[in-house]
This record gives C-alpha cells, structure tokens and sequence, in this order.
C-alpha cells in the first residue's frame, strides 16, 4: 500500500490542480516527477522524452541523479527499461534490476525501477521512471498510482506544449510585422536597422542581436 493517501483519485485530483497551476511544459514536468518520487518514495527518478526524430529518448528532469547524466544517457527506443517501456507502451516493473536483461545502471545502488509511459492519443511520447535501492520496493499499487498519473498528466503537458509553441509563434509574427513596419518609416538604412535591433531585443527578450 502507498501511505501517502487513501482515495488515488481524490490524490490524483489534488496533484493536477498543482500541475495545472504551472505555467510551462519544463514546470509541468518537474511537478509531475516530484510528486511521482514522493508518492512512490523513491530514491531517484527521472523524466524522458522522445526527441525531434522519435528515434531517442532524452532526460528532461530528473531528481536524485548525478547532474551529468541527461548529457550521458540517450537512450534508443526499445534499449534499457526506459526504452522498452515506451517501445510497447506498457508500464515496466522490475523488483530485482540484476535478473532483468535490459536494464542499464545509470545509478550503481538501484534494484528496483517502475517506468511508465506517457501516452497521448495512443502514441507514447516520454516515459516516468523511478527508482529504489531497495529490491521489490514498488508494488501494485504503486503502479497503478503511476499509470493514473502518467494518464492525466501527459494531456496537461501536450496541451500546455501545444500552447507554449503558439504563444511563441504567435510573438516572432507579431515581431515580424512590427519590424518591417518599420523598414518604411525611414530611408538611413542605420536609423531602420537600429530600430530593429530595438525590436527584436525587447520582443524575444534579447541582451544581444543581430542582423546579417
């Protein structure tokens, strides 16, 4: 049994108005993997995403690690327990690492992982994953309580990923219009260019710009 809380769904509840008060997909995420680490009392846990080509997956967050493991770990789909876990889009429960054929130790103390994907529309895009030095340390519940999560969390995040990149599209257009309203007030080509600079370091947040 997990301690933390009686009713999963009213749990549940309480954790996505969290995730819902965050305000960017990398926020959604940290939320998310705490409050897997803590309602599983894990040691360590991390986040990973499927990157642009769908060919690997890349930690995002990660909690309990060494700093240098997103930059030394990328994973192949279908490659450690991770990789499987989103290859068949199925949660992956190990209670002992060392009889497990696709596991790989990216902490020398684990003997027990619990991975589950993050599913949208029936297609995987990421997995949760948390781990214990203890061996059988999730049970049943654990993962159910997971796989509820990973469920509701995952729409939060796409929707506010979706969001984020239209709000980001939306701002360089209006950049855009902006500066080549510009480019007719005024025939010194230095005065045109040096409003530009202007504009696009107070649009997208520059210290520094550009224009070749």
């Amino acid at each position: 049994m997990i301690n933390e809380y009686t009713n999963p769904l009213i749990s549940l509840h309480e954790i996505n108005l969290q995730v819902l008060s965050k305000e960017s997909p990398q926020e959604i995420l940290e939320e998310i993997l705490d409050q897997a680490v803590e309602r599983t009392q894990a040691d360590s846990g991390n986040i990973s995403l499927l990157d642009e080509d769908r060919k690997h997956l890349e930690i995002h967050v990660f909690r309990g690690l060494d700093q240098d493991v997103p930059k030394n770990v990328r994973l192949k789909i279908g490659e450690g327990v991770t990789g499987r876990c989103i290859l068949t889009g199925r949660s992956r429960n190990i209670g002992d690492t060392s009889q497990d054929p696709y596991y790989i130790a990216i902490r020398p103390d684990i003997k027990s992982e619990l991975a589950v994907p993050l599913t949208v529309g029936g297609k995987a895009f990421g997995v949760i994953t948390v781990d214990s030095a203890k061996p059988n340390a999730f049970s049943a519940d654990h993962q159910e309580f997971m796989e509820l999560l990973a469920s509701y969390s995952a729409q939060i995040f796409a929707n506010q990923l979706t969001l984020s990149n239209l709000k980001s599209r939306t701002k360089m257009l209006e950049t855009l219009i902006e500066a080549s309203q510009e480019m007719g007030k005024s025939p010194e080509v230095q005065v045109v260019f040096n409003k530009m600079i202007d504009i696009l370091k107070k649009k997208l947040d520059l210290t520094r710009a550009l224009i070749f």
